[in-house]
């Protein structure tokens, strides 16, 4: 192994305990992309891509002998679900999705987990119910740093440009869009864990509530 990896490994253990990685007992998780994003905006220096994140990850898995969801570490979440499903992971108790809440039961991304779950439901249909949230240019200017924005790539300008010159979105709306190409820069919602693990979830709630959203 290189002294680069050594370095990283060693740099990013102690960041990774830093970015309130916590031991399974403290039931505290974090995903690798709100890691990413934290470490992104605490250590711009050493880690510039989530790739390098995940590498890392994997690296300190295998030196320590450890699984992932021991480091408090998960894969992305896929979603939420509520509704007639009961729900039961290795070890914990039955979750009866019906009592959730509106914030439903979050669907894990970790495909190892997911093999172990248990379901059980009486219900009849499922409904899927996708809504985006995004980012405003104010919101980008006032709680994006310059390390979280993304270069915008011939993909992105292509799209961009096909809804400036639709007819049907709205003028705010292209407004925006002609801001983003015009910095030549995106920011990914994900961006605001570089505030904290807790911050992503009162965004969202705020801009629900003021019905500010895109």
């Amino acid at each position: 192994m290189g002294e680069f990896c050594r370095s990283t490994i060693f740099f990013s253990d102690q960041h990774l305990c830093y970015a309130d990685i916590l031991p399974p007992s403290q039931e505290k998780r974090v995903t690798q992309r709100e890691l990413y994003y934290k470490l992104l905006c605490d250590s711009p220096d050493y880690f510039t891509s989530q790739l390098q994140v995940n590498r890392t990850i994997q690296d300190l898995v295998a030196l320590l002998r450890c699984s992932r969801y021991s480091l408090g570490i998960m894969a992305s979440s896929r979603g939420a679900i509520a509704g007639r499903l009961l729900l039961q992971e290795p070890d914990k108790e039955v979750v009866d999705c019906s009592t959730c809440g509106s914030s439903g039961y979050a669907i894990s991304g970790d495909l190892e987990l997911l093999e172990k779950l248990t379901m059980e439901t009486d219900a009849r249909y499922i409904i899927m119910v996708e809504k985006w949230l995004g980012l405003r240019k104010d919101d980008i200017n006032q709680l994006i740093p310059e390390e979280c924005l993304v270069p915008l790539k011939p993909r992105d300008l292509q799209i961009a440009k096909s809804l400036m010159s639709s007819e049907i979105l709205q003028d705010s709306y292209k407004e925006e869009v002609a801001a983003m190409v015009q910095s030549g820069r995106r920011a990914e919602i994900e961006a605001l864990y570089c505030h904290g693990y807790d911050y992503l979830v009162k965004f969202l709630a705020t801009k629900i509530v003021q019905a500010n959203y895109l």
